[in-house]
């Protein structure tokens, strides 16, 4: 995935079909994904890092950026980050994304608790 363009279809289905450990992006390709200037790209990159929200993976190969050290690539957890930081068409169809998995995933678990303890309840009220 080091050499390709991507877009957010082409991300979403990565993940989906389970390649989120192989998703590694350079700055470039984050770039090209967002819309955005690939300067934008690493700035919010280093604004993230410095916050702490996400560590990148210092154990890969490493570029000097302005007497910064940054991974060349940059796996879902960078990209997550940057979707919720950037401003823009593609990052925002990303955003949309994560929310309706997450809250799916969210009415799904509340579903669940909800119909274990109903039917916890009626046995009790059996017994």
């Amino acid at each position: 995935m080091n050499q390709e363009e991507i877009t957010i279809s082409d991300l979403i289905t990565r993940i989906e079909s389970g390649e989120k450990e192989n998703i590694r992006l350079k700055t470039w390709q984050l770039a090209h994904l967002f819309g955005i200037y690939e300067s934008t790209v690493r700035t919010n990159i280093k604004a993230i890092i410095k916050s702490n929200i996400v560590q990148p993976d210092y154990n890969s190969t490493l570029v000097q950026e302005r007497g910064i050290l940054l991974p060349e690539a940059f796996g879902l957890d960078m990209v997550i980050a940057l979707s919720f930081r950037i401003n823009s068409a593609e990052a925002d169809k990303l955003r949309r994304w994560i929310i309706g998995k997450l809250t799916k995933v969210s009415r799904t678990i509340n579903n669940e608790i909800i119909l274990f303890s109903y039917s916890r309840n009626n046995q009790s009220m059996l017994n």
